[in-house]
């Protein structure tokens, strides 16, 4: 009976995890969050209104908002409940029993229920729990080989996230190894779904790769071996913590003690998914951790299972099930009580900020930031994005750290910028002789620093500096 309900179980141990992070709305969404209001007005699939670039990488994702926003419900509800519900179906789908077997898995789809990463990135209105869930479906299908079911999986995967194309090539290779034959079928299902993006992305953003991709691809690499640590030791495996460094000592143990493990294409998409961002030395962010974890988390509880088995303790797995929901439950609270926190207490300040701003410069004015999620979302200004997600012109810039020169060949009206690069700008001579300090928004330990073009500073800005600005704790900015 117990087998039975397990499904159940899991998805409410799983949405109740991810329901204690809905505070946490990470910058990035606010970008998607743009794109989707712009559609809803009518002025396109565009962030600046006139420019024509795509600097989401998750297209399906900002088509759904919008789909939903039609509905009358905000991007800012949707996105963080949808990516919810649909994470909290992963562990229910990794507890169905393997193909050939009537044993249900326990020990992995609890991990990921209560995975503390998972958790947090479900909630934070990016794509992560849709994208997620749609590998873990895909994977699924795949196992069972219902391969066109999977392959279309696989497309909206893709959609949701081009890096799905890892998953693409480790079942095609994997299909390719175990059955020595082309999956065609499959191939011509996938292409069928991904075309009709293709062809209106090329025509309406001039290619169908998004310019976030291209963006991040031109920022500096890190070094092979400091890599191996940074992305693969500290990011995927989190070593640093006895918990990670556990999960991956019975995940290796999976992997050479358990045959079956060895060619799970779960198995091979996570080392795969791992080492394709650790070979190419990207600078993540840590949303790009939770898909991998589809694939390690289960192989980590085949270990934790079989390591059971092997010293013949099976009637203490139920003891074993609730000291691991009592450890992931711990960590839950951990980083409920650190990260929460400080994402919510970074937003709240980016949110005011960017209104701030917002009232303060006239309609139509233009803005240079580095991170244009809630600030660009809250302001409505045009911005200049430093980073190349939205303006393409200054990938080479930020790919050198040049601020100044970036500054100068968009000339904003306005950039605010962090105490970093405030320093870097006040060395650059041209940026002293055309730009003034106009104001400092400071909270906390949050501080932003705005700058005004000389040209158009003077009677422009409606609150003079050193105003303060009244934000909701109370405090001033």
């Amino acid at each position: 009976m117990l087998a039975g309900r397990l499904p159940f179980v899991l998805f409410a141990l799983s949405f109740c995890a991810r329901l204690l992070f809905t505070d946490a709305t990470t910058d990035d969404a606010f970008i998607t969050y743009r794109y989707v209001e712009n559609i809803l007005a009518g002025n396109g699939f565009v962030y600046n209104v006139g420019e024509r670039v795509l600097g989401v990488t998750t297209p399906l994702y900002t088509l759904l908002l919008a789909l939903v926003g039609m509905m009358g419900v905000p991007a800012r509800v949707a996105g963080p409940l949808l990516n919810i519900l649909a994470d909290s179906l992963v562990a229910p789908l990794l507890s169905r029993p393997e193909p050939g077997s009537r044993e249900r898995p326990i020990f992995g789809p609890l991990l990921y229920a209560l995975c503390p990463i998972n958790a947090f990135w479900s909630a934070s209105g990016m794509e992560t729990g849709l994208f997620c869930f749609t590998i873990a479906l895909a994977l699924y299908l795949y196992e069972r080989e219902r391969l066109t079911a999977a392959s279309i999986a696989c497309a909206v995967a893709v959609l949701l996230r081009v890096d799905a194309g890892i998953l693409v090539a480790v079942l095609i290779g994997h299909h390719l190894t175990t059955r020595r034959r082309m999956p065609w079928r499959a191939i011509a299902a996938f292409a069928g779904t991904v075309a009709p993006w293709i062809v209106f992305a090329t025509i309406y953003f001039g290619q169908p790769v998004p310019n976030s991709v291209i963006a991040k691809a031109a920022l500096q690499k890190t070094a092979v071996t400091d890599a191996l640590w940074t992305i693969l030791g500290r990011g995927f495996l989190h070593l640093r913590n006895p918990v990670g460094i556990a999960l991956l000592g019975f995940a290796i143990y999976a992997f050479v003690a358990v045959r079956r493990s060895r060619s799970s294409p779960w198995t091979l998409f996570a080392i795969t998914y791992a080492a394709a961002y650790t070979l190419t030395r990207a600078q993540l962010h840590p949303w790009y951790y939770p898909p991998a974890y589809v694939g390690y988390l289960p192989l980590a509880g085949v270990g934790i299972g079989a390591a059971i088995a092997r010293i013949r303790l099976e009637r203490w797995k139920p003891l074993a099930v609730i000291l691991l929901a009592a450890g992931a439950a711990a960590g839950l609270g951990i980083v409920y009580r650190t990260q929460l926190k400080q994402a919510a207490t970074l937003g709240g300040f980016l949110r005011r900020t960017g209104a701030a701003i917002g009232r303060a410069t006239p309609a139509g004015s233009s803005i240079l930031l580095k991170d244009i999620g809630y600030l660009g979302y809250y302001s409505g200004l045009q911005v200049h994005d430093f980073a190349g997600l939205v303006t393409p012109a200054l990938i080479p810039y930020r790919a050198r750290l040049d601020f100044a020169g970036g500054l100068r060949a968009v000339q904003s009206d306005y950039a605010l910028v962090s105490p970093e690069v405030a320093r870097l700008l006040e060395a650059d001579e041209w940026f002293r002789a055309n730009y003034e300090l106009i104001e400092i928004y400071s909270s906390g330990e949050f501080r932003m620093l705005c700058y005004g073009r000389r040209s158009v500073r003077s009677g422009e800005i409606r609150i003079p500096p050193g105003t303060p600005i009244e934000i909701e704790s109370g405090e001033v900015i």
